[in-house]
């Protein structure tokens, strides 16, 4: 029994197993972290691209109600003042 624990003793630590097998864990912990992190920035990135279109789509819309109240208000044609939700005012 004894010769058996001193060969695996030995097996490990004469071989480099051990250190192998730390370093391996080491890796794969590494890598699942950065995958983590990746995956993190390419959804922040996706989003972000995403309101930007938005905001982009918004100040259309406002240049476009703007554009459309002025030549209301050409042809005397009463505009009624803006109203905001009640929860933004």
């Amino acid at each position: 029994m004894e010769a058996i624990i001193i060969a695996i003793i030995v097996g490990l630590f004469g071989s480099g197993g051990y250190v192998t097998w730390y370093k391996a864990k080491n890796d794969y912990k590494d890598k699942a972290r950065n995958s983590e992190l990746d995956a993190d920035s390419r959804f922040f990135t996706r989003y972000d691209k995403e309101i930007l279109g938005l905001n982009t789509e918004i100040d259309e819309l406002e240049d476009y109600n703007n554009r459309l109240v002025n030549e209301l208000i050409r042809n005397g044609i009463p505009v009624p003042p803006k109203q905001l939700p009640k929860d933004i005012q």
